[in-house]
C-alpha cells in the first residue's frame, strides 16, 4: 500500500545551507532514506523550492486565474515529500516519525489511490502540481462523473508520457483519513486529520519534467478539475 508523506516546516527557521548544522541534518535525512530503502519502502522523494517560487491557479468561471504564491498561507509550508510502499498505515506512521522534519515541523501521512503506479526518472527541471479541492465536493464512488474524470486523468498521463514530460502522479485518499505526525522530546505524536485545516485540501498531484514554468502551467491547466486550485512548485535539484 502506498502512502505520501508531506513534509511541513517553517521556512523562516530553516537551517542555513552549507553550515555544520546543515551537514548534520543531511546525515539524518540520508539515514532515513537508507532505512526506507532497507525496508523496500522507498519509491520516490524530493524537496520543493521555497514558497516564493509557487504559482497558484484558481479555477474561476471555468478558467484558471494565475496568482503568485502558494495555495495557503500557513505558519509551516510544504517543503518536500516521500512516496513510500508500506505494509499498512502503522508502518507509514512509524517511518514518518523517522523523517527529520517530524522533529521540528510536521509530517502528514496520506494513503494514495494507486490509480497510477508508474514512476519515471526525471532529468532537468521538474515541477509538482498540487491539486486542492473541498472534500465535500468529491464525487461519490461509482458516480459517472468520477469515472469520466479518471478517464481524463489517464488521458493526460498518457499524453505526457508520450511527450516525455510525465514523471509521477496519483490521487490521495480523503483528507479526513490523514494522520499528522510530529516528534517532540523523543516522543511521537499522531493526530487525526491533515496538517492544516483549510477549506480546500490536497487531493492529488502530478510531477512534470518540462522546460520551464510556462510549460508547467500549460500542463497544469489541462488537469481535469471541477473546482478548487492548483499550486505549481519547482522541485529542488539535489
Amino acid at each position: 500500500m502506498r502512502f505520501m508523506t508531506l513534509l511541513f516546516s517553517d521556512e523562516t527557521n530553516e537551517v542555513p545551507f552549507g553550515t555544520p548544522a546543515w551537514d548534520d541534518l543531511m546525515v539524518e535525512y540520508r539515514a532515513f532514506g537508507d532505512e526506507a530503502r532497507r525496508r523496500g519502502a522507498m519509491i520516490a522523494g524530493a524537496p520543493l523550492q521555497s514558497t516564493e517560487t509557487a504559482t497558484t491557479l484558481r479555477l474561476q468561471g471555468g478558467r484558471f486565474i494565475p496568482i503568485d504564491g502558494p495555495y495557503a498561507e500557513t505558519k509551516e509550508q510544504l517543503g518536500g515529500f516521500y512516496i513510500l510502499e508500506c505494509s499498512d498505515e502503522a508502518e507509514a506512521i512509524e517511518l514518518a516519525a523517522l523523517i527529520p522534519t517530524a522533529k521540528y515541523g510536521s509530517v502528514e501521512v496520506r494513503a494514495m489511490a494507486s490509480n497510477e503506479a508508474r514512476q519515471f526518472e526525471r532529468s532537468g527541471t521538474s515541477y509538482i502540481v498540487l491539486i486542492y479541492g473541498a472534500e465535500a465536493d468529491y464525487f461519490p464512488p461509482g458516480d459517472p462523473r468520477m469515472t469520466a474524470g479518471i478517464s481524463q486523468h489517464q488521458a493526460l498521463t498518457e499524453r505526457t508520457i508520450a511527450s516525455g514530460e510525465y514523471v509521477s502522479g496519483d490521487g490521495l485518499g480523503p483528507p479526513s483519513t490523514a494522520k499528522t505526525v510530529s516528534v517532540r522530546t523523543g516522543e511521537s505524536l499522531v493526530v487525526d486529520g491533515p496538517f492544516a485545516e483549510t477549506k480546500e485540501q490536497l487531493g492529488g498531484y502530478y510531477i512534470f519534467a518540462c522546460a520551464d514554468l510556462d510549460r508547467a502551467l500549460v500542463l497544469a491547466s489541462e488537469i481535469p478539475v471541477a473546482s478548487g486550485s492548483l499550486e505549481v512548485r519547482p522541485l529542488l535539484e539535489v
